[in-house]
């Protein structure tokens, strides 16, 4: 590995580089260009600062000749300046490590979460690393599942306002109906204060693609993907949890059509605790998705009916994320893909806290060839936003971080009635 030596070092020092860009203005986030750079994820303290994390494919092994993969972090403020060199999150060289997913705590302190894969073993677990606020390690990576057959996957994490955090995955054959939600709870330290658990209730069939978030009061929610649970194809299905990992009331079916396929649902929670989920749906025309939304209270309460998010209505609009301010607005980005072409971008629409479009949908990366795909969004304040996504760049065949921190005024948004669904009527709120 006497050339991946090498190239970490270019890394760490290259990564000085980062992240002094204007604002509005699209940028490269990784330095390192050996390779593909996929997966992205963000998290952000109170005080703006944001740490960014990916995967970075780092180095050929000749001998089982396949490329390794490493998870890459940087921080920087809310202005876009880059806060100390990048740094390489795992410890391990020698198998892959994918699909990072960061939560930071109000004081900076952060967990990073990843897949650790086998080839040899064609096995896969869930592993973390916990940062205080100066970046610095409080420990070694740790194995986060304790069962370990099979496949664990797609995890996510939650950090709550005491730096206890909350990280679930998907897990092959453990709730012995194929794919099922488990988590399991950790103290500051990474020493587990809640065992490994199962989320869902229904496991007939697969269950999979969870997401998580933590209110005030350190209590949390789960969303996942049920196949077959609603009736029809997939389904979003979500559990709240108290502080001690007990589940509150009953699993819930998150999404109000049913026909077709519901996935890749996200979750946030406003300031004062409503939970926002999104999702991709697949439902009236067979040739297109369209992003959906909804917004329940903590009664489980709707306060806002499922709505299509996207106005234009044509290709494929698919993998939304979704973050909330402290006034309750929101914003959802999205992948818009073309049907017939090679070519997708990033779009997104803002909400204020009683569904009303404040933005109309708006395209965020450039206009250019190549895809951009899997965004992540940051609302930096009522002003400012920040958007992570991999890029493919056909001149050199390989994939890259983008980023744009951009503004819109929310004060001086007018807002205008959105489209709500129902069923498969469209009604004008």
């Amino acid at each position: 590995m006497q050339k991946l030596s090498s190239l970490l070092f270019f890394v760490l020092v290259g990564t000085v580089l980062l992240f002094s860009r204007s604002l509005n203005t699209e940028f490269t986030v990784n330095s390192y260009t050996f390779g593909d750079q996929t997966q992205p994820a963000i998290g952000m303290d109170r005080a703006g600062n944001i740490i960014a994390t990916w995967t970075s494919e780092v180095d050929w092994d000749p001998q089982n000749k396949w490329e390794l993969s490493e998870i890459f972090a940087q921080v920087f403020d809310s202005e876009g300046n880059q806060k100390g060199p990048g740094f390489v999150v795992n410890s391990d060289w020698e198998h892959f490590q994918l699909n990072p997913r960061i939560a930071v705590g109000p004081d900076g302190n952060f967990v990073i979460t990843w897949v650790h894969y086998k080839v040899q073993s064609n096995s896969a677990e869930i592993y973390a690393k916990i940062y205080d606020t100066n970046t610095i390690p409080r420990g070694k990576e740790f194995q986060v599942n304790d069962y370990s057959t099979g496949h664990q996957g797609n995890p996510d994490i939650a950090l709550d306002s005491e730096g206890n955090f909350v990280i679930t995955w998907q897990s092959w054959a453990q709730d012995t109906s194929d794919l099922g939600i488990f988590a399991k709870k950790f103290g500051p330290d990474g020493i587990p204060i809640v065992p490994e658990f199962q989320v869902n209730t229904t496991s007939n069939n697969d269950q999979f693609h969870p997401a998580i978030a933590i209110n005030s009061q350190n209590q949390f929610i789960i969303v996942w993907t049920s196949f077959e649970q609603d009736g029809f194809q997939t389904g979003l299905y979500a559990q709240r949890f108290d502080i001690n990992g007990n589940t509150i009331g009953s699993e819930f079916r998150v999404n109000f059509s049913t026909a077709g396929w519901q996935d890749w649902a996200d979750v946030t929670i406003d300031s004062s605790d409503n939970y926002l989920f999104c999702w991709h749906s697949h439902q009236y025309d067979e040739n297109s998705y369209d992003i959906f939304a909804r917004k329940m209270d903590t009664s489980m309460t709707i306060i806002i009916p499922e709505f299509r998010v996207n106005l234009t209505t044509e290709d494929w609009q698919v993998f939304p994320k979704i973050d909330s301010d402290g006034n309750g607005n929101f914003i959802v980005v999205w992948e818009s893909q073309e049907l017939e072409g090679s070519s997708s971008g990033i779009f997104a629409q803002i909400f204020d806290n009683y569904g009303n479009i404040l933005e109309q949908e708006f395209q965020i990366s450039d206009v250019s060839q190549g895809m951009r795909k899997a965004p992540e969004v940051q609302m930096i304040s009522r002003q400012k936003y920040l958007t992570i996504w991999q890029a493919y760049q056909p001149t050199s065949s390989e994939w890259d971080i983008y980023a744009k921190i951009f503004t819109k005024n929310i004060e001086e948004l007018q807002p205008s009635p959105t489209i709500l669904i129902k069923k498969k009527h469209v009604i004008q709120k």
